[in-house]
């Protein structure tokens, strides 16, 4: 009996100390900031790692983080999708499989007469070197044929391995046959998603904003003339952000400097459309 006694009374203690509060301890630490941005940055770029590779990689990298710890935080950030057998690759991979890649495209504008002109755009993106730049009022088989050929005059028959395009008829029936006979891959962006071709769009609104749009373009010569004046302006003189502000053809751009004592000038270019400063001729 004094065995059950003491054991009830410890019961009735045990009840007791449930309602006095007793201090938790801190626990693990909270996920650096920097770290949770890491793993959503390595998730997001490689969509088939799972909890354990982010893991395994933040390790190679110094930091500790638990499968547990990586996959609460893809949750909280929406960014466990179920899982896939296949996991296709983004389209900056794709470009980057290949060393030489040309994205071509349409645009058009009216002349004073109301006729539309067709522009038809070649743009080197690895270099942003506008390659072909001209207009006509009948696209035709043999006019693109004839537009490739210049190309390869300007390109000295170096042709790229892939080429970007829309899926428009002209290019499915005409240009199909031609690039199968020097091997380059097409590469169709998804319809209605012009932002997979952004690099030659972005160009050809450059082109109709600082040209085609601001002066009436009085026929097709016309427009050639402007742009074969903006073309060379785009690779020769034109800065880009995308290579460091640097033109395509022009190399390093030249340091600024208050105590060379050279004096800057205007120079008209592209009809005086456009305005640049340079150092005057020594």
């Amino acid at each position: 009996y004094p065995f059950l006694i003491i054991l009830g009374a410890l019961r009735r203690l045990r009840r007791r100390l449930k309602f006095i509060w007793v201090p938790k301890s801190p626990g693990r630490p909270p996920v650096d900031e920097a770290i949770v941005d890491l793993i959503l940055e390595m998730k997001r770029e490689n969509q088939g790692w799972g909890g354990q590779r982010i893991s395994d990689e933040i390790a190679l990298l110094g930091a500790i983080v638990s499968k547990k710890t990586v996959l609460k935080i893809l949750r909280e950030n929406g960014l466990v999708p179920p899982k896939k057998k296949f996991t296709p690759p983004s389209w900056r991979s794709l470009f980057d499989c290949y060393s030489r890649i040309w994205g071509i495209d349409f645009t058009t504008v009216f002349d004073v007469k109301g006729n539309q002109l067709f522009i038809f755009n070649i743009l080197d993106w690895n270099t942003r070197k506008l390659i072909i730049s001209t207009p006509t009022m009948n696209p035709t088989r043999a006019w693109i044929s004839q537009q490739f050929r210049n190309a390869a005059i300007e390109t000295r028959d170096i042709f790229p391995h892939a080429i970007v395009r829309d899926n428009d008829a002209l290019f499915k029936d005409w240009l199909d046959p031609f690039m199968k006979e020097f091997h380059v891959i097409p590469i169709l962006i998804d319809p209605h998603c012009p932002w997979q071709n952004g690099r030659t769009e972005r160009v050809q609104r450059s082109e109709k904003d600082e040209v085609l749009r601001r002066v009436p373009i009085v026929d097709v010569q016309h427009c050639a003339e402007l742009n074969s004046l903006y073309k060379m302006h785009y690779n020769v003189q034109r800065p880009h952000q995308a290579i460091n502000g640097r033109p395509p053809e022009n190399g390093e751009s030249s340091k600024f400097s208050g105590t060379t004592g050279r004096k800057i000038v205007k120079k008209r270019e592209v009809n005086g459309l456009i305005t640049r400063f340079v150092f005057e001729a020594a």
